[in-house]
């Protein structure tokens, strides 16, 4: 796919470019460039109290050149005059000029912080594209290496052979007390299949944590669940002031914090590359993202998304289908939807669609967005080849504003085959779990065989059995799981056509136990979830949980002050006839839990199952029990 770069990246900052003495412009950090198309991304930091140090580029492999290079600096007050200006900071020599520059306050200390952002890629790219593939050392060097916290290096690379994604950088000054952007999917993300991607890397200045840890933390919640309450630190950096930096990217790892609720131990406690794909299921088109300081001294200022699909956040033209394949003679249909800062559908604005580059070059069209913020357009494919797509507009700044690409490749004849089975299965051990898997093929006269890659779980049978041929073909799963299986299982079936072309579909199946919980209350009726409630007397058991679980659902407590003192109850009943056919319905000891502070206190008797809590359970946390089966 052909490079793009979206020109709303300049436009979206007008209003936050000027700043005074007398105030703080910015309390968010927004999108400045989005790069799309089959690239990757390097991204490194370096924070110093010496008068320079070394930056680091990662380049893929030879083949792999310069698209484009931004960098971002940060400084505090603490050591007098914060403002970096052109030139007080270079890269490989030179100096950098900023195009973007925001105040941000630290608590009641207004224009505490001062972040820029500009544009390198002159700098960097005659440099990195004459290098060998690896790890590439560049010198940065600060004019006041005291106050100026550090720095953050992105790198975009045109790589041939990444596969097709979205990187979006934002800058800007996130508000301690509290922050939320939305990013918005051209289509939805599955988790489940390999390859996939959807992370996050978070630049923070001035968040001290030390060897030790500290309560200099932010806290991220995605999609209303809890990622980190430990993110900040100097990981790219030093403890000083004039060095306290760190940003997701080269070195790090996109594991999530285990404990997304605890604090910081260290400055590696978190290392501020998050991977967002357990918040997403194989339908969701929006990522909620909330921030909050509860320090109020962190300095937010820089952040990137990458994901496998198209994205945007706020005012945006996202173009769908990401990729398909036709065959020659068949008509081909592209939708634009437009959203506003709010993420809302924009109505009659006007969309111009481009096929830039295949072998149907030249096509335009235009139409105005309807009632669901979507303008489309159609085409007929007249040659073999691959055409690369785009949308342009003109957004309600009157700035020229671009989509992401489309790839639509065109073929004769023969097309890929189509797997159908769910990406998801649960079910309960010894008992029966079933689904139906689908190959087939649009070419007409075409016929598929629907195989199975590796082997199935022991004691499972397809019906009818596989191999099978034809067009379309079916077979159905049969399981009855046992005990000793309980866990996850991963099954991946194949359809390939008589040209070779083949298709797989990974489904996951988890096992499960059967377990209720039952929660109560001592005083009160509060909700602490959609659905779910405490109820005030201990004796009018209500079921929180899902009949089907692997173990004791986890319940978030409101962090409200009513809270503090209230007892309550849990207690655990499964119904396993496999495990206990003689006795299968077992029931746990009782836990009283005083929200607000301290473990669960246990009372009562168990019959099989023994129930504990795992943390303590303070206002704004969590309810997390857990239990074993006993003699």
């Amino acid at each position: 796919m052909n490079k793009q770069t979206v020109s709303w990246a300049s436009t979206l900052l007008a209003p936050f470019l000027a700043f005074s003495a007398a105030g703080r412009v910015s309390a968010q950090i927004i999108p400045v460039v989005q790069e799309s198309g089959r690239i990757t991304v390097s991204v490194d930091g370096l924070g110093t109290t010496a008068a320079s140090g070394q930056i680091q580029v990662a380049k893929p492999n030879a083949g792999a050149t310069v698209r484009a290079a931004y960098m971002s600096a940060c400084s505090h007050a603490l050591n007098g005059n914060n403002v970096i200006a052109n030139g007080d900071i270079t890269i490989a020599g030179q100096p950098v000029t900023w195009s973007r520059a925001v105040f941000n306050n630290a608590g009641s200390t207004v224009n505490f912080f001062h972040n820029v952002f500009g544009n390198v890629t002159n700098i960097v790219k005659p440099i990195i594209d004459a290098a060998a593939p690896g790890t590439i050392n560049l010198t940065v060097a600060e004019s006041r290496s005291v106050t100026i916290n550090g720095s953050i290096l992105a790198v975009v690379f045109d790589d041939a052979t990444a596969a097709n994604s979205t990187c979006i950088l934002l800058f800007g000054g996130q508000n301690t007390n509290g922050d939320r952007f939305v990013i918005t999917l051209a289509e939805p993300i599955n988790p489940n299949l390999p390859g996939v991607k959807a992370d996050m890397g978070l630049g923070i200045g001035h968040g001290f944590q030390g060897a030790t840890g500290s309560p200099m933390v932010s806290q991220i919640t995605v999609n209303g669940t809890r990622l980190t309450s430990s993110a900040g630190g100097e990981d790219d950096g030093g403890t000083a002031n004039g060095a306290l930096i760190t940003v997701g990217g080269l070195g790090d790892s996109n594991a999530n914090p285990p404990d997304p609720f605890a604090g910081s131990t260290n400055f590696r406690t978190d290392d501020e590359l998050y991977n967002f794909l357990p918040f997403v299921t194989s339908t969701t088109t929006q990522i909620t993202v909330d921030t909050i300081n509860p320090s109020d001294d962190d300095d937010v200022f820089f952040g990137y998304f990458v994901t496998s699909v198209p994205a945007a956040i706020g005012e945006s033209i996202l173009l769908t289908p990401v990729s398909a394949t036709l065959v020659v003679g068949n008509q081909h249909t592209l939708t634009a939807r437009v959203q506003d800062d709010n993420n809302s559908p924009v109505v009659g604005r006007t969309v111009n669609f481009e096929i830039t580059s295949g072998p149907n070059v030249g096509r335009t069209g235009s139409g105005a967005t309807g009632v669901n913020g979507q303008a489309t357009f159609s085409y007929v494919g007249n040659a073999v080849g691959t055409d690369t797509a785009i949308a342009r507009m003109t957004n309600s700044r009157g700035q020229p504003q671009s989509s992401n690409t489309a790839e639509v490749i065109w073929v004769t004849g023969n097309r890929r085959p189509d797997c159908t089975a769910p990406p998801f299965v649960a079910g309960l051990n010894n008992a029966l779990l079933t689904f139906q898997v689908t190959g087939s093929d649009v070419d007409v006269g075409d016929s598929v065989e629907l195989s199975i890659v590796g082997s199935l779980p022991a004691g499972a049978s397809m019906t009818p059995a596989l191999p099978l041929n034809g067009n379309p073909v079916s077979s159905t799963f049969n399981w009855i799981p046992t005990f000793a299986q309980i866990g996850g299982h991963d099954v991946v079936f194949r359809v390939r056509d008589r040209g070779g072309l083949i298709r797989d579909c990974l489904v996951r199946i988890e096992v499960r136990s059967e377990c209720l919980l039952l929660l109560a209350a001592g005083s009160g009726r509060y909700q602490i979830g959609t659905n779910d409630y405490l109820l005030v007397n201990p004796g009018l058991l209500f079921f929180v949980a899902p009949t089907v679980e692997a173990s004791v659902p986890i319940l978030n407590i409101p962090n409200w002050v009513e809270l503090q003192g209230v007892h309550v109850y849990a207690q655990v009943i499964m119904f396993n006839d496999y495990a206990f056919p003689q006795d299968p319905i077992k029931v746990s000891n009782g836990l009283d839990i005083t929200l607000g502070g301290g473990h669960g206190a246990s009372y009562g008797t168990h019959s099989g199952i023994q129930l504990q809590t795992r943390e303590l359970t303070v206002l704004g946390g969590r309810i997390v029990c857990a239990f074993q089966m006993v003699p």
